[in-house]
């Protein structure tokens, strides 16, 4: 429900990368249903460099000055802030288990049974140094012969889940935490930075149809699958837009600096978009080279082959074009990279669209795509129940249900 607009609030969204920190702030709109991007940054990161934090000052500062630079843009004061982890920090991981309900006879199975059932399958499958920040129920078999995706209210003596979790080293995480607080944030909710997104470019028959979602980041490009309202599949690849760079620095002879800029200012993926013969003058020291677009075009077309290729084996390995009923959305800034997307969905023959923010408005902001994740952290401040797809329950989502307790389960149910 969207607050009334004299009751109007803010919420901040900060995803932390691999290389950069996006930050989004977002506020209601006067229009019913509608949002506004009032503030946003996109920074690089330092302190942190393989999924850890190296050096928490400087991380923490990183965090500090990004957030800051959003803040002023939207002319607000931030104190607590949604947290995103990249798909380097997390594992997903399938699971089921089972309760019995009764010895004799039925019963009928309530919330506090499911709550029950969900928390010993927490218990029994992740890790002691993990930590779970989504939990999200695929289906429950009652009496193994009856699958139901709510079962609440069916008579029955034992119950099954079958759930997908997606969970974080704890002490990485810790370390994460440790940062925000030294930058001066508390942090609200901590969530997948891609499955967040999911909320901002996803509409409703998206996820019941079947669609995917495809983050190409700097460093790994995530694959999520969503159907009949819930998330049913996500992992990733390792490779992103940093290996496009690469290719580019590799070909040219240039630094991965300028390779990235090169990429970003005059690279496409689509032969025949652009003259080949065009030539482009490029900064080198203290002097100027000219290169032909055709010269990078011919640096992307193998690598942008190879990564279409991949993705495509990937896909039919895992059998997911049957649950792509709606095609694919495509984030992330590697998808900024013109004819990219079209060359997606000519090698895997489905229809890939860029992803484009639902009922939010967004006059100034530049590299939307890449922001995404950040604003779909944000939304999470003003929804007042987890999304269609999310099996968390609200008491499941603060930061203070994240460091669970699990001498307290192994005491409930042994």
């Amino acid at each position: 429900m969207v607050k009334k607009f004299f009751k109007q609030k803010f919420f901040c969204g900060l995803d932390l990368g691999a290389n950069r920190i996006k930050v989004a702030i977002l506020k209601t709109s006067p229009v019913e249903g509608q949002y506004e991007l009032i503030g946003d940054s996109i920074s690089k990161v330092h302190g942190f460099k393989k999924s850890s934090v190296t050096d928490i000052a400087e991380l923490s500062e990183s965090i500090r000055s990004a957030v800051q630079s959003a803040a002023q843009k939207a002319q607000v004061k931030v104190k607590e802030l949604n947290l995103g982890l990249g798909s380097d920090l997390v594992v997903s991981r399938r699971t089921g288990t089972t309760i019995p309900l009764v010895e004799k006879g039925h019963k009928v199975i309530t919330e506090r049974d499911l709550y029950r059932l969900r928390n010993l399958a927490k218990m029994l499958s992740s890790k002691i140094d993990e930590e779970l920040i989504h939990d999200i129920p695929q289906y429950y078999n009652v009496d193994d012969d009856n699958q139901a995706l709510n079962p609440v209210g069916l008579y029955a003596r034992k119950l099954e889940i079958n759930t997908l979790m997606i969970l974080v080293n704890a002490n990485r995480l810790r370390n994460i935490f440790k940062s925000v607080s030294q930058a001066g944030y508390e942090i609200s909710n901590v969530m997948f930075n891609t499955y967040a997104s999911a909320s901002v470019v996803l509409r409703d028959q998206d996820s019941l149809r079947g669609c995917g979602l495809l983050d190409i980041g700097a460093q790994s490009t995530n694959i999520l699958v969503f159907k009949n309202g819930s998330l049913k599949f996500f992992d990733k690849i390792n490779v992103g837009s940093d290996d496009l760079s690469q290719a580019v620095a590799d070909t040219l002879g240039v630094s991965f600096d300028l390779a990235e800029s090169i990429k970003r200012s005059h690279g496409y993926a689509l032969a025949g978009e652009h003259d080949a013969n065009e030539e482009i003058l490029i900064k080198q020291s203290n002097a100027y080279k000219p290169i032909k677009r055709g010269a990078i075009f011919d640096a992307l077309d193998k690598k942008v082959e190879e990564y279409t290729e991949q993705l495509k084996a990937f896909i039919l390995k895992e059998h997911l074009y049957d649950d792509m009923a709606d095609g694919m959305v495509v984030i992330g800034g590697g998808s900024l990279l013109p004819g990219l997307i079209e060359r997606i969905s000519q090698k895997l023959t489905i229809p890939a669209n860029t992803g484009r923010l639902r009922h939010i408005h967004h006059p100034q902001a530049t590299y939307v795509s890449e922001l995404i994740p950040a604003v779909g952290l944000a939304m999470q401040g003003f929804k007042t129940k987890p999304l269609p797809w999310d099996g968390l329950g609200k008491d499941n989502r603060g930061v203070k249900h994240i460091f669970s307790k699990l001498h307290d389960l192994y005491q409930e149910y042994f």
